[in-house]
């Protein structure tokens, strides 16, 4: 019932500050530009001419485009991968500055304006944010390992093992235990940047991630449910679109624009469960005040 008070308290929260969704969903937009440019060059060289692409109207098929791009001497993705890799680099960068400005907004503190509030929270807090989603991603990959390397000696029995059903199911839960793994540690980055947004906290960003980990292990129930809320809810935005197909050429204009409705959807949700993880965080600090920091007192909860 608490996970569902707080997603009900974030899902207002995106409806009270739609010009936040924007703003997420300018800067996933302004992301996919460079990117997407160079892929429609590519798609545009390579289809233009060629009456065989006619195929590729109802839907991408890779077994077609492979064949229309099988006697290129050079790799036609090349720039495409290029220009990803700047794209990374700027989307890392730029997720502590897009970070710091939703919390400036989401959480109650000095009034104003829209746009200074966010970019006040972006120049406030990216330094710190930045410092904590790089050590989020050292410990994930630290973790990750030690799972690949628990699960290799497992793997080795039930490639061996006369059940052959065995080694898919150790696969699966290989993909399975990562995935929580990674997903663990996306969501301690928020708690710990939603703790120090909250204390205006200056600790250092190791002692922040620490907390924002005990969180999630505390109380995973909630803090994975609001996330797989979010991931249900997308998902539906996206089945949504996919209801939409069989897009023809002529409606390439109204496929983009539902691709963008959907995107934005995408970021109001994830407005929402920002306000759904800082109303949690509220509600888990105000436990610890009142009933002691002592593991003894924070056992997991929903």
């Amino acid at each position: 019932m608490r996970t569902l008070r707080s997603l009900a308290h974030g899902l207002g929260s995106a409806l009270s500050a739609p010009r936040l969704a924007l703003a997420l969903w300018a800067w996933s937009a302004l992301l996919t530009l460079p990117v997407a440019a160079p892929i429609w060059r590519v798609w545009r060289d390579r289809t233009a001419d060629a009456p065989r692409a006619d195929a590729l109207i109802d839907g991408f098929n890779l077994a077609t485009f492979r064949e229309l791009t099988r006697f290129d001497v050079a790799w036609p993705w090349s720039p495409a991968v290029a220009t990803l890799g700047g794209v990374v680099l700027l989307a890392v960068v730029g997720q502590a500055l897009v970070a710091g400005g939703t919390l400036a907004v989401l959480v109650p503190g000095e009034r104003g304006p829209f746009l200074r509030r966010f970019l006040a929270g972006a120049g406030e807090y990216f330094w710190r944010f930045l410092r904590v989603f790089l050590l989020a991603v050292a410990a994930a990959g630290l973790t990750l390992a030690a799972v690949m390397l628990a699960f290799a000696p497992i793997s080795a029995v039930a490639g061996d093992s006369a059940w052959e059903p065995g080694w898919y199911l150790v696969q699966a839960a290989l993909v399975v235990s990562l995935g929580v793994v990674a997903f663990f540690w996306l969501i301690a980055v928020d708690y710990a940047r939603i703790r120090m947004a909250l204390e205006r906290d200056r600790r250092s960003a190791l002692a922040a991630l620490a907390r924002g980990a005990a969180t999630v292990l505390r109380h995973p129930l909630r803090t994975f449910g609001i996330w797989i809320a979010g991931g249900v809810l997308v998902a539906l935005a996206a089945g949504a679109y996919d209801v939409l197909g069989g897009w023809t050429a002529g409606a390439l204009v109204l496929m983009i624009a539902a691709q963008q409705v959907v995107m934005l959807v995408r970021a109001g949700i994830r407005v929402a469960v920002v306000g759904a993880e800082i109303h949690a965080s509220r509600q888990l600090m105000a436990g610890v005040a009142e009933g002691g920091a002592g593991p003894a007192n924070a056992g997991p909860s929903l």
